[in-house]
């Protein structure tokens, strides 16, 4: 019970009755209020998105979502407007990632902005990754360093998508959107905001009970390269960062997950707030870069002194060996052979390995 306590503590909610846990509450909704009152989320419709919205009005927050279209938005959070107490936290701004006047306007104002953003998986379109995951989210990063208000810029984007790594790399395919993503990742890393980095594995195939069995893990940078997470683990972690942000800030962290004792699956899994007591305990055994704001810091030397590559730069190490244009090149070239394959054994109705022989 003593420890049940503790973890309740660390999560905002409304006061009970309890006059012990009414303060307990109470404390940490005046610290966190202090440093993060109000959060501006891009990508808020999106499948991780709107998730890490919902978490962070729960929390207390007040919250502006950054919209393409007000219908979606009413849509996506009926259930939040519809409660009398929850509606005033949360509001909307209509954006565009090509429009830096709207971006502007969306960070307006807000202590911490989170970043969701990327691009449509269902959606063909070879463009996306370099508009969505890495011009976009660059012009918000802008937005936010020039508001003067933004103090803790929380960035999501994926395993992989710094040092090359199997299988997590694979997914650089999809139009070299690992390439993108790290071009935001090195432009906020050189903005000289305090940052951290979200980068979770698979998250297509776990639902949103997916904790009930498999626990989230908490690694430093470029140690994970494969594994899942559940969208709803994620926005845990991303809320667990705006409220503690002295524990989460200049931190590049790693979302896998493993396997609960099958003893303790389903419905005898640690009570949620357990569970994300355990996620804040991992992330502060991370290795932090440090401030990059304290002048003589590892992180302000990074930040000042920064190389920004030339677009000869860009394109040579686009085209080279190691480069992003010969891995698609072939990636897609090997996709097409498969394609063929298969196509051959529906004709010959024998296996590509029979056929070889």
């Amino acid at each position: 019970m003593k420890m049940k306590m503790k973890m309740r503590m660390r999560i905002p909610v409304a006061c009970s009755s309890s006059s012990s846990s009414s303060s307990s509450v109470a404390t940490v909704k005046e610290e966190s209020s202090g440093s993060t009152g109000s959060a501006y989320v891009a990508g808020s419709t999106g499948r991780t998105g709107q998730r890490v919205v919902r978490e962070l009005v729960d929390a207390g927050l007040k919250v502006k979502a950054g919209v393409r279209s007000s219908d979606k938005f009413r849509d996506t959070f009926d259930e939040i407007l519809s409660s009398q107490d929850k509606a005033t936290r949360l509001s909307y701004e209509m954006t565009s990632l090509e429009d830096a006047e709207s971006l502007e306007r969306g960070v307006s104002g807000a202590d911490v902005v989170v970043c969701c953003l990327g691009a449509p998986e269902d959606e063909f379109n070879f463009d996306n990754p370099r508009r969505i995951d890495g011009d976009g989210t660059i012009a918000l990063i802008d937005a936010a360093k020039a508001s003067g208000t933004v103090e803790h810029f929380i960035l999501v984007t994926s395993l992989g998508t710094g040092r090359f790594g199997w299988p997590a790399s694979i997914l650089n395919l999809f139009f070299g959107v690992l390439h993108h993503k790290r071009r935001a990742e090195e432009h906020l890393l050189a903005s000289g905001l305090r940052y951290t980095i979200v980068r979770p594995g698979g998250m297509e195939r776990p639902t949103d009970d997916y904790y009930k069995e498999h626990k989230m893990v908490v690694k430093g940078e470029d140690t994970q390269f494969g594994g899942q997470v559940s969208r709803t683990q994620v926005s845990w972690c991303v809320k667990e960062c705006v409220l503690n942000p002295a524990v989460c800030e200049n931190k590049v962290l790693e979302l896998v997950t493993k396997e609960i004792n099958p003893g303790k699956k389903k419905d005898e899994a640690k009570a949620f707030e357990e569970y994300d007591t355990s996620v804040i305990d991992q992330i502060t055994k991370i290795k932090s870069a440090g401030d990059p704001t304290v002048v003589g810091s590892p992180a302000w030397y990074t930040a000042k002194y920064a190389y920004t590559p030339s677009k000869l730069d860009a394109l040579v190490r686009a085209m080279g060996f190691k480069g992003t244009a010969p891995e698609v090149v072939n990636g897609r070239l090997a996709m097409l052979a498969l394609v063929a394959g298969l196509g051959e054994e529906l004709v010959s109705g024998k296996p590509i390995g029979q056929q070889v022989v």
